[in-house]
């Protein structure tokens, strides 16, 4: 979930604030979450993070890396890694939902292309609904 995100053009300068660079991974963003993944092996291998900004996902981003982390207060978490460049794929609906949710790759949204630095030419949302029920997109 993109909690808070209103567009794609607040998702990528969210993104570009957020740009590390590491040896070994290059650039990056990183985003935690208290637990782990399961399937962390099969993630590594080609996997993405679908993010849903109102109620529809509508990018996606590789995983480069995932790694435990302990804070020096004791704290742990996970730590994913993530390529900065926004990948759009096709919107599709997604309800709120907590932890994770591992897409299918035969049923995951195919991808539409990379958001170009001006996202002026975003579909409204409500707009790409329509499309996809009428089966135009």
């Amino acid at each position: 979930m993109a909690a808070g995100v209103e567009d794609l053009a607040e998702m990528q300068a969210i993104v570009k604030r957020e740009i590390r660079r590491e040896k070994g991974i290059g650039e990056y963003v990183a985003i935690h979450t208290r637990n782990s993944p399961k399937r962390i092996d099969e993630l590594l291998d080609g996997g993405s993070v679908y993010s849903v900004i109102r109620s529809i996902i509508q990018i996606r981003r590789k995983i480069l890396d995932i790694r435990k982390v302990e804070d020096s207060d004791g704290t742990s978490y996970c730590k994913i890694f993530l390529e900065p460049q926004l990948i759009r794929v096709l919107p599709v609906a997604q309800k709120p939902f907590q932890g994770w949710r591992y897409l299918d790759p035969a049923k995951a949204p195919r991808d539409l292309g990379i958001l170009r630095d001006n996202a002026d030419d975003d579909m409204p949302a409500e707009m790409a609904n329509e499309l996809k029920a009428l089966g135009l997109l």
